[in-house]
This record gives C-alpha cells, sequence and structure tokens, in this order.
C-alpha cells in the first residue's frame, strides 16, 4: 500500500526506528512536556496548564544548557498558543521562535499561523548562524483542521480517505526539503535527530482501530553517521518519556534527577508504558497490557489481542503489572506533589 509519508520511510530504515512507539497522552498540550520534560500525562489537566507548571521542573533545556548548549523551540503557531512559549522558558529552552519572529507574514495560514515548509526553511537558516553545540526542537502545524496547504504546491501531494493524510504527504515533502538543505552545512553530520507525533489521529486503517492504536506514534532517532548497534530491540515498547534519557544517555551525560518512569532506549531491560485519559490507566508492555478504568475491575490482555476480546487468565502476571502500574501512577502523583519532577 502506498503511504503518505515517503521521506519519513526511508529515514526510518536508515535510522534506529521503534514500531511501538507509544505516546504518553492524546493531546498536542500533553505531547510537548513528555518529549522535552520527561512528563507524562496521567492527570486529567495538561502539565502545562495547572500550577505544577509553576514548580522545579526542567528536562533538556535546563539540563543541555548547563552544558553549553544553544537551545531553542521553533513553533509556527501565535504565539501563546497552548502556552508553549511560556512553558519553554520555565523548562530552560533559551529562545522561542513562533509566528511572531517569523519575517514574513504572507506564509501564513491564516489559522494556525506560518506553514510548515516556510518554517523549516526558516529554522535552517537560523540554525546555520548558532554556535554549536546546539539543541533545537521542531513542532510541526500544518496538519491541523482545515489541513491548510500553500496553493503553489497543494497539487502536488496526493488526496486520502482522510482530509489530514494530504497535509501529512505536504510536512513529509517539508521535512524532505529539510533535510537536503542541512545536508549541506557543517553541523548536520554531528546531529543527532530524534522524530515523533506528539499524539495520534482517527485509524483510518483496520488494524490500528483500538485503544493500543490510538497512542501508537512513530519514535526514530537518526544520526547521519551512526550505526546503531543490531543488539537494540527495535520491537520494544519506547514511550515519549524516554527520548529524553535516551538524549543524555547518547550524548554520554545523566538527567539532573532520576525519572524511574523512564529510560534510555540503549539500556535494555523490561520496559512498559504507563498511560491515562478519561479515568483509565493502562499499562503497556510488549506482550501484555492492563486496562484499569475508574472504579472498575482491572483486565488483562494480550497485545496480539488489542481489540480486547479476551480477557487473559494469568494471575501472576497480572498481577505484576498491576503493581507496577500502581507503583507508576503513585510515583508521578507524588513527584508532581512534591515539586520533584527532575
Amino acid at each position: 500500500m502506498k503511504g503518505y509519508t515517503p521521506f519519513l520511510d526511508s529515514l526510518a530504515k536508515k535510522g534506529l526506528f521503534f514500531k511501538n512507539g507509544i505516546a504518553n497522552g492524546r493531546r498536542s498540550i500533553e505531547g510537548i512536556p513528555a518529549v522535552l520534560s520527561g512528563i507524562p500525562a496521567m492527570m486529567n489537566e495538561p502539565f502545562v496548564t495547572s500550577t505544577f507548571s509553576n514548580g522545579d521542573f526542567s528536562g533538556l533545556g535546563k539540563r543541555l544548557v548547563a552544558e553549553g548548549y544553544q537551545t531553542s523551540f521553533f513553533h509556527g503557531g501565535n504565539n501563546g498558543t497552548m502556552h508553549f512559549d511560556s512553558y519553554t522558558e520555565s523548562s530552560g529552552i533559551s529562545s522561542y521562535y513562533g509566528a511572531s519572529e517569523y519575517p514574513d507574514s504572507k506564509d501564513n495560514d491564516g489559522v494556525w499561523g506560518i506553514y510548515d515548509g516556510p518554517m523549516l526553511r526558516w529554522m535552517k537558516s537560523r540554525l546555520d548562524g548558532f554556535q554549536t553545540p546546539f539543541f533545537a526542537s521542531f513542532f510541526s502545524l500544518s496538519s491541523h483542521n482545515p489541513y491548510l496547504i500553500p496553493d503553489g504546491v497543494r497539487d502536488r501531494f496526493p488526496e486520502g480517505p482522510l482530509p489530514i493524510l494530504k497535509t501529512i504527504a505536504y510536512t513529509d515533502d517539508a521535512l524532505r526539503e529539510f533535510f537536503a538543505e542541512a545536508e549541506k552545512s557543517p553541523w548536520f553530520r554531528n546531529t543527532l535527530f530524534v522524530i515523533t507525533a506528539d499524539h495520534t489521529f482517527m485509524p483510518y486503517l483496520p488494524q490500528f482501530d483500538h485503544e493500543i492504536g490510538r497512542y501508537l506514534v512513530p519514535i526514530l532517532f537518526y544520526h547521519p553517521t551512526m550505526k546503531w548497534p543490531e543488539t537494540i530491540d527495535r520491537d520494544q515498547i519506547v514511550q515519549q518519556i524516554d527520548i529524553l534519557p535516551s538524549i543524555l544517555d547518547f550524548l554520554g551525560k545523566s538527567p539532573e534527577k532520576a525519572n524511574l518512569l523512564s529510560r534510555s532506549v540503549f539500556v535494555p531491560g523490561e520496559r512498559s508504558a504507563s498511560v491515562f485519559v478519561n479515568g483509565v490507566s493502562m499499562l503497556i508492555e510488549k506482550d501484555r497490557f492492563l486496562v484499569w478504568p475508574q472504579d472498575q475491575q482491572i483486565k488483562l490482555y494480550s497485545m496480539t489481542d488489542p481489540w480486547r476480546s479476551a480477557v487473559l487468565d494469568e494471575p501472576k502476571v497480572k498481577q505484576h503489572l498491576e503493581q507496577r502500574l500502581k507503583a507508576a501512577m503513585q510515583y508521578f502523583s507524588d513527584s508532581m506533589l512534591g515539586n520533584g519532577w527532575q
């Protein structure tokens, strides 16, 4: 079947791609702190708008600034969108570049902000002026309703059964153009690229139309000169909050404080992801997943049965995963209340 992300697919073949990537939330406002600060969405209110965001938390920004990195966050959205500008400042990222900083208003889509293509081209020009080492993050926006694409290139991309797919194809091509230009820059060959999605959309393929599928996102590590060890399990469960310790591990650095809910993808061992939405907590591992609706019975299912057609009768496995899920929930709560999130 022909896909809508040919460039990302080609990059996945060259890089370290985890097909069982798990989003730690279901909204953009939850995905960004998961990736950049290692904070999962395990409460009803997003961390960014909660009182906990006024506490002492850090993540990649503060950690890398302390190591002499120039840090930045690029998002073509109108400044103030989802409080990303204030969040990035609080998390220690030095510079925020939004629609207000972008130099040409003709590239604004009139709804969300700057189209992905022009924003990526401008980001590349800014990166060329940064001193190394630097850390930069980019959050795309074109694949949001009403799915706008610049008139001059709209006809280049295929239509799909869902309107979002055309804009995904557009952003994939914009990413291809970014990499083609970045390859010409001296910093390119010494840069680790990490690509993921903030959250999922409605499935259009039946094999993803289930609760697990609603959390599956690509997680890709790519380095132009790196040959990744074959011993790394590419089928393992990797969650968004694992990205932060993985980047630091790759750089030979450690977090300011240990986050017991996450672990570098380069460290072997038992892995799982804990997620929460609408009063339902889940723990997902490679072979099993646990579902715990609020005030209801906890049930265990096989990952080969994500439609939950048959409850597994495996008391020891269920007890083990139940303890891990409850421990994760308690750890998250204690960390939030104790202002101790790395």
